[in-house]
């Protein structure tokens, strides 16, 4: 599964007419895995994303609800409401990965971060996430 075990690597990947790219052996993604994304601009203005095990910010927001409903006060409870907030506005979209190990690049991300007319990019592991430049 995508992202169980660190995601070590480098690899140049090509994008498809349909705005997919093969993800790498290194990351051991399989068929209907579900993956964040996260799209981000370095200090040099240059676009990348990050791509995250979806069940990873499904947990941390699982734990905050709970804590939320054992809050003891108004102010703890929309404080947990607010942290969960700003976890969910995080993620830019939601990838699943294919039977062939793609995953599609939304339009408009293609679009801001001007991929369309590029032909590959390259996938780093970064550990617990995978950077697409």
């Amino acid at each position: 599964m995508y992202g169980e075990d660190l995601l070590i690597g480098r690899k140049s990947v090509k994008i498809d007419g349909k705005n997919r790219i093969y993800l790498p052996p290194f990351t051991k993604a399989e068929k209907d895995d579900e993956i964040a994304l996260i799209n981000k601009i370095d200090n040099t203005g240059f676009p990348y994303i990050k791509l995250y095990l979806l069940r990873k910010y499904k947990e941390i927001v699982e734990r905050l609800q709970k804590l939320q409903e054992n809050a003891t006060s108004t102010v703890e409870y929309m404080q947990y409401e607010q942290k969960i907030i700003d976890i969910c506005s995080y993620i830019d979209a939601v990838l699943k990965v294919d039977s062939q190990r793609r995953v599609l690049i939304p339009q408009d991300i293609m679009v801001t971060n001007k991929w369309q007319e590029r032909n590959s990019l390259i996938c780093e592991g970064k550990g617990n996430f995978l950077v697409i430049r």
